[in-house]
Parts: C-alpha cells; sequence; structure tokens
C-alpha cells in the first residue's frame, strides 16, 4: 500500500467516525429541540433544516457517497457544508441561546479528522466570523461577548487537540505504510537476489561443465593451453600442459625460462630465435621442439598460438600437443618409403630384366627348336614329340612374361583421367576381340552405360579382359551369350569390401555370363595372381588376366567381386559415379 491509498483509506476511516459523531449529535439535538422554549424558534425555518440534517446524517454513513464521488471529501465542501448548516440551525433555534452551537465543535472535529493543521485553523476561524456575524445580526452580542468568545475558544482548542491527535495517527499510518513498502521492497530485492543467485549458480554449473568438456578434450588430444601476459610476464598453463611435461598442475612457476630446461638442448636455439621474431612480427608461427622430462623420456611437442590486445598490453594465447605418436609413426612411414622405394626400384630393374634379359633365352630356345624342326626331318618319333614340348614350353614362358608385365605395368605406368564414355570404351574392347567372337559365334549385349572418370586405356584392357574370360570358360555346344549393363547405386547399398565406400554413389557395371560358372567358394581366389581353377590341357592362359582386372578397378578407386550360381558367372566392377 503507496502512501496516496493510505490516506484515501484514512479519509475513509475518517468520515465513518464522523458519521457516527454526526448521527449521535443529530439524535441529542432532536431531543433538546422538542424540549426547547419555542418562543425564540423559526419553526418555519427549524423544521425543514431538521429533515434535511437527518436526510443528510443517514445519507452518508448508509450510501458512503465519499468512496465514489471525491467531493464529499473536498476541504472546501466540508467547511462551507458545515458551517452553513450550523449558521442556519443557529438562526433557527435562537441564536446564542440555541442549545446547538456545539455544532461548530463536531464540524471542526470533521475536519481535523480528514486534513491538516492549516485547514482546520482557517475552518475555526471561519466559524468564529460565522458565529460572531451570527450574533451581531440577532443583536445578541453585546450582552454575551465574553461567552461567545469562550464558546468560540474551544473551537480553536478542540480542532488544534484532535488535529494533534489525527496527525499522531496519519504519522504512524505513514510509518507503517513506509515499512511495509520497505518490507515490501526487501522481499522483492530479496526474490530478485535469489533468482541472481540461482542463474549465477546455474552458469557457474555450466562454466565447470565447460571446463571439464575443455579439460578432457585437452587430455583425449593431448593438448595443453598457456596464457602469456606480456606486460606483467604472468605465463599460466593448463592442468594437461604440466601433465605433458610431466608434472603435476602447479608443480612449478611457469616463465619461459622453466619451459626452455625442458626444451632439448639441440632445439633451444631454434626455440628462442623464433621467440624472438614472434616479437617483432607479432606473428607466431608452429614450432615443433623436443623436450626431455624428469624420468628422461624424449617427447616432440608443437607448439602454436597468437598474440592479442595492443600497444603493451599484449597477451600471448596457444596450445601445447604432445605429437610424440606421430612423429614415430612418420620415422616408420619414412622408413617404409624408403624401402617401398627400393622395392619400386628393383621391380624396375627386375621388369628391366624380364623384359630383355629373361625374353632373349626364350625366343633363342623357340627360334632354334623350330630350326631343329624344320631342317631335321628324320627326327625319331619320341625326338620329334621333346621337340615339340620344348617349343610349347618356350611358348607358355613367353606368354608368362608378357603377362607378368602388363601386370606389373598397372601400376606403374602413368595414366590419364579424365571422363570417359564406357560405351565407347566397350565397343572398341569388342572390335578387338571381334575374330575371337565371330569364331565362336558370341553374342554381345550391350545396354546404355555410364560417363565416368577413368583411365580409358586400362578400362578397355578390364573389358577386354573379362569378355575373353566369359568366351575362354564357355559350354560346349552352347553359344556364349554376354550382358553388359550398369545401374547407379548409393555408397549405403554396396556389398562388403575391404576397401570401403570413399565417394557416396557409385557405378554397379555387370558383365554376365552364361558359361561353366565357377564354385563360389573361388570367388576371391580366381583374382589373385597365377591363380587357376582348370588345368591348361582344358582351358590356355596364364593366370593373371583377372588380377589386372582387379588392379585396374583398385587403381579407379573402386573393387571387382564375382558370383555364380552353377549356371554361369557374373562379374561387378564398383566405380565411384
Amino acid at each position: 500500500m503507496d502512501s496516496k491509498e493510505a490516506a484515501r483509506q484514512k479519509t475513509f476511516n475518517a468520515e465513518k467516525k464522523i458519521s457516527i459523531v454526526r448521527i449521535i449529535v443529530i439524535v441529542f439535538g432532536t431531543i433538546t429541540f422538542f424540549f426547547l422554549d419555542h418562543k425564540n424558534i423559526q419553526e418555519n425555518l427549524a423544521y425543514p433544516l431538521l429533515v434535511l440534517i437527518w436526510a443528510y446524517g443517514l445519507y452518508i454513513p448508509l450510501f458512503k457517497p465519499y468512496e465514489k464521488y471525491p467531493v464529499f471529501t473536498a476541504s472546501w465542501f466540508t467547511y462551507i457544508s458545515d458551517s452553513v448548516f450550523a449558521t442556519l440551525w443557529l438562526i433557527a433555534t435562537g441564536g446564542f441561546y440555541s442549545p446547538y452551537h456545539v455544532m461548530f465543535y463536531t464540524s471542526i472535529i470533521a475536519v481535523s479528522f480528514r486534513f491538516n493543521f492549516s485547514t482546520t485553523l482557517f475552518t475555526s476561524a471561519l466559524y468564529t466570523v460565522c458565529y460572531f456575524g451570527l450574533l451581531m445580526y440577532m443583536g445578541q452580542l453585546q450582552d454575551h461577548e465574553i461567552t461567545a468568545v469562550v464558546r468560540m475558544g474551544f473551537v480553536f482548542i478542540i480542532g488544534f487537540a484532535t488535529n494533534l491527535i489525527t496527525s499522531e495517527t496519519l504519522f504512524q499510518t505513514q510509518q507503517k505504510v513506509g515499512m511495509e513498502k520497505l518490507m515490501k521492497e526487501a522481499q522483492e530485492h530479496h526474490e530478485k537476489l535469489k533468482q541472481s543467485q540461482q542463474k549465477l549458480k546455474a552458469l557457474n554449473e555450466k562454466l565447470q561443465l565447460k571446463n571439464d568438456i575443455f579439460n578432457h578434450a585437452e587430455e583425449n588430444a593431448a593438448i595443453g593451453s598457456y596464457s602469456w601476459d606480456l606486460a606483467t610476464n604472468n605465463l599460466e598453463y593448463s592442468d594437461n600442459l604440466f601433465r605433458i611435461l610431466g608434472c603435476e598442475p602447479g608443480a612449478f612457476k611457469p616463465t619461459f625460462e622453466t619451459y626452455l630446461e625442458f626444451v632439448h638442448e639441440e632445439d633451444r636455439p631454434a626455440m628462442i630465435s623464433s621467440w624472438e621474431e614472434s616479437l617483432q612480427t607479432k606473428i607466431i608461427r608452429p614450432k615443433y621442439q623436443r623436450i626431455i622430462l624428469k624420468d628422461g623420456t624424449l617427447k616432440y611437442l608443437k607448439t602454436t598460438g597468437r598474440m592479442a590486445g595492443e600497444g603493451s598490453n599484449i597477451v600471448v594465447i596457444g596450445t601445447i600437443q604432445d605429437v610424440t605418436p606421430d612423429m614415430e609413426l612418420n620415422k616408420v612411414l619414412q622408413q617404409k618409403n624408403i624401402e617401398l622405394e627400393r622395392s619400386n626400384n628393383e621391380l624396375a630393374s627386375f621388369n628391366y630384366i624380364a623384359s630383355h634379359d629373361l625374353q632373349e633365352p626364350v625366343r633363342k630356345i623357340n627360334t632354334f627348336a623350330k630350326l631343329i624342326e624344320d631342317k631335321e626331318p628324320a627326327l625319331s618319333e619320341a625326338s620329334a614329340g621333346y621337340l615339340t614340348r620344348i617349343i610349347s614350353s618356350a611358348v607358355r614362358m613367353k606368354h608368362l612374361i608378357d603377362a607378368f608385365l602388363n601386370y606389373s605395368k598397372t601400376d606403374s605406368s602413368p595414366l590419364l583421367y579424365e571422363f570417359t564414355d564406357l560405351n565407347l570404351v566397350v565397343d572398341e574392347a569388342i572390335d578387338s576381340l571381334k575374330e575371337r567372337i565371330e569364331e565362336t559365334n558370341t553374342t554381345v549385349e550391350k545396354l546404355e552405360l555410364p560417363v565416368l572418370k577413368g583411365a580409358k586405356i586400362q578400362l578397355q584392357q578390364l573389358f577386354i579382359n573379362l569378355i575373353s574370360n566369359a568366351i575362354k570358360y564357355r559350354k560346349n555346344e552352347v553359344s556364349p551369350l554376354i550382358r553388359i549393363h550398369a545401374v547407379k547405386l548409393h555408397a549405403s547399398q554396396l556389398p562388403p569390401h575391404p576397401a570401403g565406400a570413399g565417394a557416396s554413389e557409385y557405378w554397379k557395371i555387370s558383365v554376365e555370363d552364361n558359361g561353366i560358372g565357377f564354385d563360389q567358394k573361388y570367388s576371391e581366389k580366381i583374382f589373385e595372381v597365377f591363380q587357376r581353377l582348370h588345368n591348361r590341357e582344358q582351358y590356355e592362359g596364364t593366370g593373371i588376366g583377372l588380377s589386372i582386372c582387379k588392379k585396374i578397378a583398385q587403381s579407379h578407386e573402386g573393387f571387382i567381386i564375382a558370383s555364380s550360381e552353377g549356371n554361369g558367372a557374373t562379374f561387378s566392377i564398383y566405380l565411384p559415379a
């Protein structure tokens, strides 16, 4: 409750009290009126006034107009209406001889209950003027001057005393209202403080959670963080940075000098020089250094950071990562690269030997064997058979060397990868096998194939090998039928394979035949080098054609699988779309 509302409520309470006093005065006044000597009473004025006074006296407590109409509680309405009623009633009931001069006391009490001291003083003076004016008008002042002064003196005394009481009550009311307001404000402040504390607690919990996540991330990533105020030379480490240095958190006061004590003595000059350069350029470049822990353990660390601020207020913030596993792995990788390079050189040397030194004796064996066959017709049947075997073995040896060279060149030959139309590639492969296809009465059905990025020469070799393979392993007395078609798949639709999916979409190119097929348990073995499921007397070949197909698919970041249900075989090549 504010002070304005408190004053309003005080006025209403005063009106209630005044209404009760007014009724009592009217009741006793009416009784007294009928016992008066009616010789001095002006009845034509007294009776209407009496009725009006009763109407007014009952209307106020019954209907409480002061709560709806502020004019009833206005100071001017109070002292004017009361003074007019009191004066008229005194005229009607005998002036000085009227016992109703006490109405002035009741009226002044009403004013004191409602208003402040200045209004009460003004009203008392107004009533005094009215009273003395009335007595002068009626010619009664000279006979009763002293008594009239005493009566009006009582008006001032009653007004002053009543005002002291009401002022004290108002002060107590204001004090109570003030206390209630202070208590309300204190309660509101307490609630706001409580809410702020709850928010602060929630923020602290979030901050603690973020710190825990950050610390956990540092530990998992083997990273420590630091901040360095260059103006105050205050350097701070995260807990995990202490652990990276082989110490407990807070084990020593971080400084640049103490960090240098961990750095390998061969790396310290470069570390100092790099830091001096960073101070000049305000750029911190990543640095690698070796550190030695107290137990002698050697670690490799990577230092990064940046400078923030201007002028002399520069702060360096950054991270230090333990890259020891990466460096050790890099060493192993470098060693493997050296070994691989050595192996490649040896393979290149072997290819040269295979293509020159090995083929030359084979050619000579084949040449001289044919010369003997041509020049010596009188050989015995056994000798002729031996000679035929020598020529056959020489030819097979040459085919093996050629196949091996083709296999080794699949990875080593530099090729141009560009968008290639597989329709043209398959057509060229069919054209190169035209004679073989016609001899065996083979039918090749090709549906629409995609355009994809690849090496045209290798892709052509891939389809030549697969079509040749289908013709070779045909059924007796059945014309070979080869169907080639393609469909696009999402990576999630790929079958299980060791290579994994590197692209989001793939083309599945299928080459199906109606040949003899194979046992499904050999679906991986048939792609191994020099592996055959049939002997050479049944089906000729080197056992390397499908191995070349596998290497070509892998070089295109794809893979190839084979399947057979006993009635033909299907080779599916999966290449990135």
